[in-house]
Order: C-alpha cells, then structure tokens, then sequence
C-alpha cells in the first residue's frame, strides 16, 4: 500500500517530544495501557507506542475507546503512511537493528524508560529523514 498523503512530520516531532517528556508513558509493545486524555500530556500511569501518540496528539481521540485495528488504520491516516512505512515505524522488529538491540523492552527503571525514548526518538528521526523508507 502507498504513502496515502504527505508524511505528517509535525506530529512525528510532538511524538517524539512527548515520548522525551513523558518515557515512562512510552512502551513499543501497547497501542495503549491506561487511558491517555485526548491531546494531554501529563504524567499518569497510562502508556502508548508511536501509533498510540499519534492518535493522542493527531486525532484527539480516547485510546481506551477504540480498537486495535481501528488504531493502526486511524494512526497510518494520520501520520500519512502506507501499510509497509506503518510497520517500519510502529514494530520493534522492523526498526533498523542497531535501535533493536538498544531498545529495552522490559524496562523497569527510570534509566530503561529514559533510554526506549531515546531510542524512540532516534528511530523517528530516522524514518522522518529517509521519508519513511528506512
């Protein structure tokens, strides 16, 4: 499937800046955990991956009242991404191996959340600069 509109590089940077604020409330694995208010920012216990931030910060949606397929076709239209540059982007196994091996998927520390954004961020740089191809 093709990119469906211009990549939305906007909300990739509040994404990313979220995640750096908030890491603790960033996990690859959860479209959501808890419930995240739409377009807030705070600090709560709730959670959410890239595609989960897209959808806080874009669509001023309720994580908690959709579905998980409605939040990969809802986040792909909002960052304007196709199927392929969605999997790139929102799955730990199709990111670029040296931020695989970086990433901590069973953090517990305030240091493993602070290195996941990072790495986060890192790989939304990247997919940003290769305009979603990498």
């Amino acid at each position: 499937m093709e990119k469906i509109s211009p990549l939305n590089i906007p909300l990739l940077r509040s994404i990313q800046f979220c995640i750096l604020e908030t890491p603790e409330q960033f996990h690859i694995g959860y479209w959501h955990c808890g419930d995240i208010l739409p377009g807030v920012v705070d600090k709560c216990s709730a959670s959410a991956c890239i595609a989960g931030w897209a959808l806080v910060l874009g669509c001023k949606v309720r994580l908690s009242e959709l579905d998980n397929s409605a939040i990969d076709i809802l986040a792909r239209e909002v960052l304007g991404v196709g199927e392929i540059e969605a999997q790139r982007l929102f799955l730990l196994s199709h990111w670029p191996f040296v931020l695989r091996e970086r990433y901590r998927y069973n953090a517990r520390t305030v240091e493993d959340y602070r290195v996941n954004a990072q790495v986060a961020a890192w790989r939304i740089e990247i997919f940003i600069l290769s305009d979603g191809q990498i």
